[in-house]
């Protein structure tokens, strides 16, 4: 069987000067605030987010337009779900400027 031979590839180090026009700022981000991000980045999604989603998806299922645009949309408070029934017992859940 012939042998194989491979040469080593010659490296060399570059020295390149950066010229910015604005100053580096390092944030120092919360531990939540990084975790956030990862989750973002991995994609994984709150409850908080996929239960507003799962409300849209429902009430487009019933011919509804539910808009989750801003703060007012559908409030989603820890611990509240579990306490007040299923999604839409209140009624039509719209935004302020839907009103």
């Amino acid at each position: 069987m012939p042998e194989i031979q491979i040469s080593r590839i010659g490296t060399e180090t570059v020295r390149v000067p950066i010229i910015g026009t604005m100053p580096l700022i390092v944030s120092n981000f919360s531990e939540k605030a990084k975790r956030q991000m990862l989750d973002a980045q991995q994609g994984r999604k709150s409850p908080k987010v996929a239960f507003k989603q799962a409300t849209v998806g429902a009430a487009r299922f019933y011919g509804k337009d539910v808009r989750m645009n801003g703060p007012a949309a559908i409030p989603v408070l820890p611990g509240r779900a579990e306490r007040e029934g299923p999604a839409g017992a209140g009624g039509d859940h719209r935004d302020a400027a839907d009103a």
